[in-house]
Parts: structure tokens; C-alpha cells; sequence
């Protein structure tokens, strides 16, 4: 089966998924705005289409971080929140973590306090954990980190830890190195490649990266970054 095969039958699944939801929520919340019925169910059945097309690795990798799938879940919704900057605090937070200015998040704590990396980046995880579970030697990662070819956050001192949406077949996504060249930080860019990208078709740039269409990512980041 060709990728755009599986594409394709993982959309059919999400509105699969997101059908049955929708008639749930509507017969269990006979008072809930029908928009928001349709927006939870769509967004439910991404998340179950995506999980389900996940390699077993993978998987079984989510399985053994211990992942809490309602805290997850509700970091998620914030995050969307954010990024759709539904309001003054959530739009000053997300400016400052996009710029990788911490000082400048800090300052406004009192109106949005700037969030963990794990709580806006999605899974993590460090050196031990991509060795022990992904097969990735420190060396490895360290290489990769240096040329830039794999997105580190900075957690604290001089300890990283990398998104785990990132890597495919054992390796960071092909591409990577050159959208960190135009963004201005690993913050930003992670910030953008792992949110729905509008000039992407709705698609996050990480897993556009990942179906190795690095030409189409790295022309909407410049255009990103131009605005």
C-alpha cells in the first residue's frame, strides 16, 4: 500500500470516528452548541486515526512513557487555545514562547505563566529513553543535535529533551536542519512544526517533513516567518 493509500484510509477512519462521536455528544448534551459537537468529534477522530496508524514501536513506546491521556488531552485543548490566541493572556504567551524569550514570558506570569516544554511541545523524551526504547545511541543524538538536524529543547541548564513527533524509522524527519535554519530557535520552530499549518492544508509541517515533502515545509516557514 503507497502512502497516499494510507493517507487517504486514515481519513476515512477519522470520519468514521468522528460520526459516531458526533451522535453520542449530541443524544448525551442535547444543549451543547452544535458547532462544538462537530469541532470535538473532528478533533476526537484525528487523534483516533492518527493513534491507530501509529508502527506498533511507537505505540508501545507511548505505552511505556506512562503518558495520562486526560491530562494530555485537556494540554492539547489549551494549546489550541493558545495558538488561536482566543484571548490577550493566551496570545502574550504564545508570542513569548515563539520568540524563545523566557525573560519576556516570565515578566507576564501573573496574566499567563509560561508553561513546562512537555506541556506545550507535546511527548518528550531524553537521551536514556530514545536509546533504551528508540535505538538511538547518545552519540547518535549528539551529531544529529550539532548539525542540527533534530529539534533539542532546553528543559533547565544544559539538559534537552526532544519532541518525540519528530522522528521516523529511527531518525528525525528529513529536512528538519533547514526549517531550524529559518526559525529562530528550537522553540519557535517546534512551536510551528508541530501545529495545523494553514498554507500546508491543515497538516502539521512535522509529519509533512515525514512524508518527505521537505520542499513544500520549508516554503511555508519562509513565508511564515516573513509575516
Amino acid at each position: 500500500m503507497n502512502r497516499k493509500d494510507q493517507s487517504l484510509s486514515q481519513q476515512e477512519l477519522a470520519s468514521l470516528v468522528a460520526a459516531s462521536i458526533e451522535d453520542v455528544l449530541a443524544q448525551a448534551v442535547p444543549r451543547i452548541r452544535r458547532a462544538s459537537v462537530t469541532e470535538a468529534a473532528r478533533l476526537a477522530g484525528a487523534v483516533a486515526a492518527g493513534l491507530a496508524g501509529l508502527p506498533r514501536p511507537r505505540l508501545e513506546a507511548i505505552a511505556r512513557a506512562g503518558i495520562d491521556a486526560d491530562r494530555a488531552a485537556a494540554r492539547f485543548v489549551e494549546n489550541a487555545a493558545m495558538a488561536a490566541g482566543l484571548s490577550p493572556a493566551a496570545s502574550k504567551q504564545r508570542r513569548a514562547v515563539a520568540a524563545g524569550n523566557e525573560q519576556a514570558a516570565g515578566e507576564g506570569a501573573a496574566e499567563a505563566p509560561l508553561v513546562p516544554v512537555s506541556e506545550w511541545a507535546g511527548p518528550v523524551a531524553g537521551p536514556t529513553f530514545l536509546e533504551k526504547n528508540f535505538a538511538i545511541a547518545r552519540s547518535t543524538l549528539h551529531r544529529w543535535q550539532r548539525r542540527n538536524e533534530v529539534v533539542a529543547l532546553r528543559t533547565g541548564g544544559r539538559k534537552h529533551v526532544f519532541p518525540l513527533a519528530q522522528f521516523v524509522d529511527g531518525r528525525p524527519a528529513s529536512g528538519i536542519d533547514r526549517v531550524l535554519a529559518i526559525f529562530a530557535g528550537a522553540r519557535p520552530a517546534w512551536l510551528w512544526l508541530s501545529r495545523p499549518c494553514a498554507a500546508l492544508g491543515g497538516e502539521m509541517p512535522v509529519d509533512v517533513l515525514k512524508a518527505e515533502q521537505v520542499e513544500r515545509v520549508v516554503a511555508a516557514a519562509r513565508r511564515e516567518t516573513r509575516r
